[in-house]
């Protein structure tokens, strides 16, 4: 994926003129996590004339991890060891449920629920969003007792 700026100069405009495009509904890019706008090679291809060579794709990262996140509330709960039983729940969990070589890349945090600054979980998204993930074991609650 292009960023606004590498897209205009590959296709000699300006990030306003792209913008505008965009609005406009000629030239729509994806948008990150960030709302960002990103072009993808294919799009550009379908959009430029035949005439236009395009600079091959870049390969795209064929080694995909699984990450674990875990999380708790509170310094509290993080200081009495509940993140890291928690961490150590997830890591056997993916041991017996996946037969993956390479071991799974943990995030772990503090945070509350209503919290939305979560270093670790935008790391975790940013890595989702440039498909370096195979999958995300997590803990979460399902019901009032469990």
């Amino acid at each position: 994926m292009l960023t606004i700026s590498e897209t205009s100069r590959l296709l000699g405009v300006t990030p306003a003129t792209l913008r505008r495009w965009d609005r406009k509904g000629y030239l729509v890019p994806k948008r990150t996590f960030g709302n960002h706008r990103r072009y993808s090679w294919e799009q550009l291809a379908d959009f430029l004339p035949e005439s236009v060579n395009l600079p091959c794709q870049p390969a795209e990262e064929t080694v995909k991890s699984t990450y674990i996140y875990a999380r708790v509330s509170s310094a509290k709960q993080k200081k009495d060891g509940n993140l890291d039983r928690q961490v150590e729940r997830l890591k056997k969990y993916h041991k017996e449920h996946f037969t993956d070589e390479s071991p799974a890349k943990i995030i772990k945090e503090y945070g509350s629920g209503l919290n939305p600054i979560r270093r670790g979980l935008w790391r975790l998204l940013k890595q989702i969003e440039q498909r370096k993930v195979a999958r995300v074991v997590i803990a979460y609650k399902v019901g009032g007792d469990q």
